[in-house]
């Protein structure tokens, strides 16, 4: 019977109950293209209590979409597209996964070592009312509702995953949301006489499409042609009015 030393992981051995001497069966090793034996230098098992304890503490980075750890999705991935663990070609399947991640999910958000993104998306400038400022001497708030609903897409969450809300100043809205994500405006309406209570009502319409929120998983054309709509009837109900 073929074996090998586990090297375990930092001097702990999890198989160290079933081979106190560190030598295992190599038929209790992952694959490993780049080793000099194709193996894997721990055992499963160790290379299992390693995979727990990075997890644990908090060092392995997530997908922003997912929210899993990032073997754990290389490895569904590469099983979605036909890969099968511990077989000649699974290496192939896990480097084409990793090609994948690195186009999903951007070096920085990996390892949360970013400043928060400036990535400009949105060239043009967004509309704004201009309106009196609030008075911090009492909790007085200025009473003018006009604003904009708009269209958020955050290019860190899936294709159709868009963020639908409202602001009397969309721009500043967005520079705030860049601080958290990867944020463009993708359409935004013209403004409005009550942009609070024109938001509830294309929340409403759009209900079925809803994730969480102000998030709503749904084909950009509806949510555009939908809000447009919407705008429309209320200019058409106050002129009528």
């Amino acid at each position: 019977m073929k074996t090998k030393r586990c090297s375990g992981y930092k001097k702990h051995w999890e198989c160290a109950d079933s081979y106190p001497n560190h030598i295992v069966p190599v038929n209790e090793f992952g694959i490993c293209r780049g080793a000099n034996d194709g193996l894997q230098d721990k055992c499963r098992k160790c290379m299992s209590y390693r995979k727990k304890t990075i997890i644990r503490n908090g060092s392995v980075p997530k997908h922003p979409v997912t929210k899993q750890v990032k073997w754990i999705w290389k490895h569904k991935h590469a099983e979605s597209h036909g890969g099968i663990q511990n077989t000649p070609d699974w290496q192939s399947y896990l480097d084409k996964a990793e090609e994948q991640w690195r186009k999903e999910v951007p070096k920085d958000v990996i390892y949360n070592i970013a400043t928060p993104f400036n990535l400009s998306r949105t060239k043009r400038k967004l509309p704004k009312v201009d309106r009196p400022k609030s008075k911090r001497v009492t909790t007085i708030k200025v009473d003018d509702p006009r604003g904009f609903v708009y269209i958020f897409k955050d290019h860190m969450k899936s294709d159709d995953l868009y963020k639908i809300g409202a602001s009397h100043a969309p721009q500043e809205r967005l520079d705030q949301a860049n601080t958290w994500g990867d944020f463009e405006s993708i359409y935004e309406s013209e403004e409005v006489d009550d942009c609070a209570k024109l938001e509830k009502e294309i929340h409403q319409s759009l209900r079925k499409w809803n994730v969480k929120g102000e998030w709503f998983n749904i084909p950009k054309v509806i949510a555009i042609n939908t809000i447009k709509e919407i705008v429309n009837e209320s200019f058409n109900y106050a002129v009528a009015s």
